[in-house]
C-alpha cells in the first residue's frame, strides 16, 4: 500500500517537473531540489515495539484538515531499531503512522492535552501521507509546518542590502544573471493542469548553514512536496572551530571524536578559511538589520 502510495508520489513530482505549470506565463519552478518530501518520509520509516493505537479527533491541533486514509493508524510506540544514525532509546515513546506494515515516526510535541506537528521535522511533509482537502489555506497551513526561513521571507530592501554589502569583499558571490524585478518573489497561488494541482509558495531566505541567499519556491498538494531554490548569493564554505582547533576525547562519551589530526599548515588554513566565513556572516547580519 505505502510502495504505491510513493510511486504515484513520485509520478507527479517528476511530471510537475517536466512541465511549466503556467498559472501567469512567467511561473517556473526555478532551480535546485533543497527538500523532498518523499525522501523525508522514507527517511522517518522504522521497526517498533510496544504499540499502542491512539485515536483523537482531530489527529494534530496545528494541522485539524489532516485524516488518516482507509487501514492507517495512528499509534503511539517504542522505536526498536537505528533512526539513521540514532540509536532507539528504549523509554521514549513517540507518535507513528502504521500504514499496512510500515510504521513512520511523527515528529510531534505536546502540551496541555494538544499534539501538535513540530516545524523542526519539515513536517509539511506530512501532508504526502494523510488525507487531506486540498486548498490554497490548507497547503498554506502545512507551509507554516517547515523551519521559520520558509514560512516568511526576507523583502527586497534586505535582498538588496545583502548583495551590495559583500560586493566589494566577496566580488564572486553573487550568482544570479536574471534582473530584480526576476527575482522578486511572486504571490502565493495555485498552479493547475488537468488532473493535478499544487499551491506555490515564492520567498527570500539565508541559509546559515550553507551561507547562501536563495529565492525559494515550496510546492504542496497531496502528492507534492518539495522546496526548490535559486541560489543568488554564495557565500565562503562554513568552517567550524573544530576542524582546526585542538580538541580532548570525552571519555565518558562512547564513540566521541579522538584528537584532532591535522598539520599546523592545514590549522592556518583552515583557521584563515573560519575567519573568512565569520566576516561574511558578519556582513549578513549587518544587511539583515535593515
Amino acid at each position: 500500500m505505502l510502495a504505491q502510495r510513493f510511486f504515484h508520489i513520485a509520478f507527479f513530482t517528476h511530471l510537475a517537473l517536466l512541465l511549466t505549470l503556467p498559472a501567469s506565463a512567467d511561473t517556473v519552478v526555478r532551480g535546485e531540489m533543497i527538500f523532498s518530501g518523499v525522501d523525508g518520509i522514507v527517511a522517518h520509516r522504522t521497526k517498533v515495539r510496544d504499540i499502542m493505537e491512539i485515536k483523537r479527533e482531530p489527529l494534530f491541533d496545528n494541522a485539524p484538515f489532516l485524516r488518516l486514509r482507509p487501514g492507517d493508524k495512528l499509534v503511539k510506540a517504542r522505536r526498536s531499531e537505528n533512526l539513521g544514525k540514532v540509536p532507539p532509546n528504549p523509554g521514549q515513546w513517540d507518535y507513528y503512522l502504521c500504514s499496512g506494515e510500515q510504521y513512520i515516526k511523527l515528529w510531534t510535541t505536546e502540551e496541555n492535552g494538544r499534539l501538535m506537528l513540530s516545524d523542526f521535522s519539515y513536517a509539511g511533509q506530512y501532508g504526502l501521507i494523510f488525507d487531506w482537502d486540498f486548498s490554497l489555506a490548507n497547503a498554506s497551513a502545512l507551509r507554516q509546518l517547515l523551519p521559520r526561513e520558509y514560512t516568511v521571507s526576507l523583502t527586497l530592501k534586505q535582498r538588496d542590502a545583502m548583495i551590495a554589502v559583500v560586493r566589494e569583499e566577496f566580488p564572486d558571490a553573487r550568482r544570479e544573471p536574471w534582473t530584480n524585478e526576476q527575482l522578486a518573489p511572486e504571490k502565493d497561488q495555485v498552479i493547475s493542469i488537468p488532473g493535478h494541482a499544487e499551491a506555490h509558495f515564492q520567498g527570500l531566505a539565508f541559509d546559515s548553514f550553507f551561507n547562501r541567499l536563495i529565492l525559494y519556491t515550496v510546492r504542496v498538494s497531496p502528492q507534492v512536496f518539495s522546496i526548490h531554490g535559486l541560489i543568488l548569493l554564495q557565500g565562503p564554505k562554513n568552517v567550524e572551530r573544530r576542524e582546526f582547533e585542538e580538541r580532548k576525547p570525552y571519555k565518558m562519551v562512547p564513540n566521541s571524536p579522538g584528537p584532532l589530526m591535522i598539520t599546523p599548515e592545514k590549522a592556518l588554513a583552515k583557521k584563515a578559511e573560519y575567519e573568512r566565513c565569520q566576516r561574511f556572516r558578519e556582513l549578513i547580519a549587518g544587511a539583515l538589520a535593515h
